[in-house]
């Protein structure tokens, strides 16, 4: 979805505010999309610590059927990692997938 990768792309920039609106969007159009959940909960945790915990929560639940994942600052990069890897498959773009699965493996 566009929304999900514009709002990682402002998210990256530091555009914090214009990043969740941009993912809130991206859910409301798709619910269950556990990236976009990711990519919110990331977007979340430095002013919105409850918000952002539940939004992980989400995130997990719908990528592995999983919420009792624990909570902590690294979790969410890692899932917000590849899930810009998986959402730049989707979209077809192989060498921006590389490059976040890559980095996962530093």
């Amino acid at each position: 979805d566009a929304q999900v990768i514009n709002g990682l792309a402002r998210l990256e920039r530091g555009e914090m505010a214009t990043s969740r609106s941009m993912l809130r969007r991206a859910i409301r159009r798709h619910p269950l999309d556990p990236v976009a959940w990711a990519a919110l909960a990331s977007a979340l945790v430095p002013h919105h610590e409850p918000a952002a915990r539940a939004a992980y929560r989400r995130a997990a639940l719908y990528a592995t059927g999983v919420d009792e994942l624990p909570f902590a600052h690294e979790y969410i990069a890692a899932v917000a990692d590849v899930a810009r890897g998986v959402r730049a498959l989707r979209v077809g773009d192989y060498a921006l997938a590389v490059d976040e699965f890559e980095r996962q493996l530093r």
